[in-house]
């Protein structure tokens, strides 16, 4: 065990090193000096002045232009561009208006620059220009201009005046404009808007025009000035030596000034001192999927961006690499986790409080249950007992912390209880067992009421829907009671009694807010042996990981068995002459290819099998082995359609049976053509059977979710699920290889010689 040991922590220590030490680290961007460095890239709108400016300003970087700026905010956001050049005050008004994890440098990119109405030289009104130039000038000495410009630019006013039409135009004015620049041209529900759109229906009305606006890209607009199909241009469209080659200008109607906005770094963090702060654009709440944290989070923090996660133990992960910046949890588990990360703490203020009770169905069996569950836990609470058991599993010792299982007679039946393994204190695993506040309560029940206890460990986010669908009698593991809950399920008198706290990063908050010293730093990437000790070792931990490895591989072998049976059998089908049996064959496969794995296996836990009580991994078997089936068929197929059919002739011709000399001379030569495809569907296979922990199965990679939901790290979990997962892989690849070997004459034959 201790050679074992050393080998894993160096191994680590290696992927350690690759993944964060060979890479250069990443420069804040503080400054438009910091954008001009070689391998950085900077996006721009194309079509916009700044286009001309970039490579002057930073002649070292490389540059991408986007049709429109919305899609270079979110290149920026997802970390492709180095920086997104435009105007200011639209980039402003796109983080007003939401646009979240950037910001703006303080610098001017370059001049300022003209944004004026671009005139068509093919227009067929004449004296376009003066007369727009008129217009404006009119517009200027009136102070209209003057008021547009401080409503829509700087007010940020969406209110659009009421301007009439011409009753009797004289003319029409065909204006293009993007659309899809606010606040000059952009959709308010159905109905264009902004300062570009005002100023034509001035325009058209001065004109006594009927104006009829037109929605072009800016790589296009020019081209349709150019060519006739548009008077003119009104569009935010900045003045440029190469479009004054090609179209006029008017006088400007407005200035602009561009700027650099870059991703948000370490010195932009929010500083967090009370849960009031927590309501912010620029705050992500962390939320695990099918939890009551949705809604409360969504109740009390509505300006908050909410960032939804697929587990508890995923929360702690996302804390630290910053991916949200706070998660709501029961103050009893925020206070487990803290005590075990130092880098992470809570705000001492309650969010709202919360109630935790069991949850049964609204059956005759259910509703029997919670009226015993009730009576007991009514005694405990009258004798102190209750008292006793929370101050235990709370705030006890963990070396204190065990459930006495003996004594259950299962004279009355057995509990059917659906729970999550992974919120402690109120279920946990512990040395390979779930233990727990709530299930120290249930045993000591069972105990006295006469009941055996059957646990069907399931994700948070189905045990409920699995309790409605009838795949247990009763729930627990920190299920607080909501309205919405309660018309699906019965629930007890409280378990527990708490309030809901916010779980931030001990360095976004001050000392004095939190519940904890802020001093010491996670240390898995200090410290991997100690890592390696509470993974795998404490708790004797790696039990979970074995017996995870040998539902996997159970999964795995069965389901491809199954499927290979099965596809057979639709390939024969699919060869058939009879067209409705080859018409219902093919439609299978159809369904099971556009069906997903995931969605397939809940359709028949929930709903297929959900009173028939087979166990979870028989459904998981069926269900990868349906979806097997499907490209298992049309491998074999493929590969036997390759068969010269003179090999069923000859055959037939030396006194085979038809299905004889099939499975003795076709076959084999059609598995040289489809195990190479067929080996490569089955690691898929293999790598797929990790999403089985949906259906209420430990296998490897739910004892990785179980593993991390106690040790709050994701390195060591992730990596050895990630090297496990590789070594069934390669092992099951070699049998599959070997049996390629079996079936190549040349190979055999050379085997043979060798002898």
């Amino acid at each position: 065990m201790k050679d074992l040991k050393t080998v894993f922590v160096a191994v680590c220590s290696l992927i350690v090193f690759l993944l964060s030490g060979c890479g250069e680290k990443k420069q804040e961007i503080t400054s438009l000096e910091d954008l001009n460095r070689p391998g950085l890239s900077i996006g721009y709108y194309e079509g916009q002045s700044v286009s001309f400016i970039l490579p002057k300003v930073f002649p070292h970087a490389t540059f991408q232009s986007f049709n429109d700026p919305v899609t270079g905010y979110e290149a920026l956001r997802q970390g492709k561009l180095a920086g997104f050049a435009y105007e200011r005050l639209q980039m402003e008004q796109a983080i007003v208006s939401g646009l979240k994890g950037v910001r703006l440098l303080p610098e001017t990119l370059g001049d300022t620059v003209n944004v004026s109405v671009g005139i068509s030289r093919a227009s067929k009104i004449p004296d376009l220009k003066e007369k727009i130039n008129a217009f404006i000038r009119e517009c200027n000495e009136n102070g209209i201009l003057s008021q547009m410009r401080d409503r829509w630019l700087i007010q940020k006013d969406t209110v659009m005046p009421e301007i009439p039409r011409p009753e009797k135009p004289e003319l029409v004015l065909h204006v293009g404009t993007s659309g899809v620049v606010p606040p000059y041209s952009y959709y308010s529900g159905t109905e264009l808007t902004g300062f570009d759109i005002e100023w034509i229906r001035r325009f058209a009305l001065w004109l006594n025009a009927d104006a009829r606006i037109k929605i072009y890209d800016y790589n296009s607009i020019v081209a349709a000035a150019v060519s006739g199909n548009i008077d003119c241009i009104v569009a935010n469209l900045n003045e440029t030596r190469e479009r004054k080659e090609k179209i006029d200008f008017s006088d400007p109607l407005t200035q602009v000034i561009n700027a650099v906005m870059v991703k948000k770094g370490e010195n932009s963090t929010l500083q967090i001192r009370t849960l009031a702060d927590l309501n912010h654009p620029n705050v992500k709440m962390g939320v695990p999927s099918g939890t009551a944290f949705d809604l409360i989070s969504q109740k009390h923090y509505p300006q908050a961006e909410v960032f939804y996660l697929n587990g508890f133990c995923d929360v702690i992960p996302a804390l630290r690499q910053k991916i949200v910046d706070a998660a709501l949890f029961d103050e009893p588990v925020a206070r487990d986790i803290c005590r075990q990360n130092r880098d992470l703490t809570y705000i001492r203020e309650n969010v709202e409080s919360v109630y935790f009770a069991l949850g049964f169905s609204k059956t005759e069996r259910g509703v029997k249950l919670c009226s015993q569950i009730n009576e007991f836990l009514n005694k405990l609470k009258e004798n102190g007992t209750l008292a006793d058991i929370e101050k235990l599993w709370v705030d006890g010792e963990e070396s204190q912390k065990k459930i006495d299982k003996t004594g259950l007679s299962g004279k009355n039946g057995t509990l059917r209880l659906l729970t999550p393994s992974n919120y402690a204190p109120f279920t946990y695993v512990q040395d390979g067992e779930v233990v727990g506040y709530e299930m120290d309560l249930l045993y000591r029940f069972a105990r006295e009421y006469g009941y055996q206890i059957e646990i069907l460990v399931m994700e948070p986010s189905a045990v409920i829907s699995g309790l409605v669908a009838g795949k247990g009698d009763l729930i627990c593991g920190g299920v607080s009671y909501t309205a919405e809950r309660a018309e699906k399920i019965l629930f007890s008198v409280p378990t527990y009694e708490t309030g809901i706290v916010a779980l931030v990063r001990a360095s976004t908050i001050p000392e004095e807010n939190g519940l904890f010293l802020t001093d010491e730093k996670s240390t898995w990437h200090s410290n991997l042996s100690e890592s390696f000790e509470r993974t795998f070792v404490r708790e004797s931990r790696w039990k979970l990981v074995l017996d995870g490895i040998r539902i996997t591989i159970f999964i795995s072998i069965f389901s491809a068995i199954f499927g290979t049976l099965l596809g057979f059998g639709i390939c024969l089908l699919r060869r058939s002459g009879n067209r409705l049996v080859n018409i219902i064959a093919l439609s299978y496969i159809r369904v099971m290819q556009g069906t997903p794995m995931i969605v397939l296996l809940m359709i028949l836990f929930y709903i297929v099998f959900a009173k028939t009580g087979l166990d979870g991994v028989w459904v998981a078997v069926i269900g990868f082995g349906l979806n097997f089936a499907a490209y298992v068929s049309e491998m074999m197929r493929t590969g036997i359609e390759s068969v010269d059919k003179g090999q069923m002739e000859a055959a037939l011709a030396l006194g085979y049976r038809k299905p004889h000399a099939f499975l003795k001379i076709v076959l084999p030569q059609a598995a040289r053509h489809f195990l190479p495809v067929y080996q490569g569907e089955f690691i898929s296979l293999v790598k797929m059977t990790s999403v089985v922990g949906y259906i209420a199965i430990q296998d490897l990679t739910k004892a990785s979710d179980i593993i991390r939901s106690r040790t709050y790290e994701a390195f060591f979990p992730l990596i050895s699920t990630a090297i496990i997962y590789f070594i069934i892989a390669w092992l099951l690849t070699r049998a599959l290889v070997a049996l390629q070997d079996r079936l190549n004459p040349k190979k055999r034959r050379k085997k043979l010689f060798s002898k």
